[in-house]
C-alpha cells in the first residue's frame, strides 16, 4: 500500500487542441489526459487522479473531483470556442473533492 494524501482541490488546465480534442493538464503532477467531449474529460481527469494517488477501485466510487462552477462555465466556453482561440487563452479551473478529504484514508489504502 502507498501512503497518500489527497488534496481538497486540484488545479486542471483545460485546452481544446487543433483536432477539437480536449486536453487536461495537471501541471503539479506532470500529468495529461485528453477526451473527445466534456463528459469523457470529467471521467478521464478523475481516472488520472486515481492513478496519480494510486486510489484502489473500492474507494473510487466515494472520491470524485468535480469542477467548480467557475471551472464548469470555462469548460462550456472552451467547448464552444475554436481551438485557436482557446489555445491562446489557456483556461484554468479547479476540481474539488466531492466529499471531505479528511474522511479519506490518509495513512494508507487497505
Amino acid at each position: 500500500t502507498k501512503k497518500s494524501l489527497i488534496p481538497a482541490y486540484i488545479t486542471v488546465q483545460i485546452q481544446k487542441g487543433d483536432s477539437n480534442v480536449f486536453v487536461a493538464t495537471l501541471n503539479k503532477y506532470n500529468a495529461v489526459t485528453e477526451a473527445g467531449d466534456l463528459n469523457e474529460l470529467f471521467f478521464n481527469v478523475n481516472d488520472l487522479i486515481y492513478t496519480i494517488f494510486e486510489i484502489p477501485k473500492k474507494y473510487q466510487k466515494d472520491i470524485q473531483y468535480i469542477p467548480t462552477l467557475e471551472a464548469r462555465i470555462s469548460m462550456v466556453h472552451i467547448a464552444h470556442s475554436s481551438s485557436k482561440q482557446v489555445n491562446e487563452r489557456m483556461k484554468f479551473g479547479q476540481f474539488r473533492a466531492s466529499t471531505d478529504p479528511s474522511s479519506f484514508p490518509s495513512t494508507s489504502w487497505s
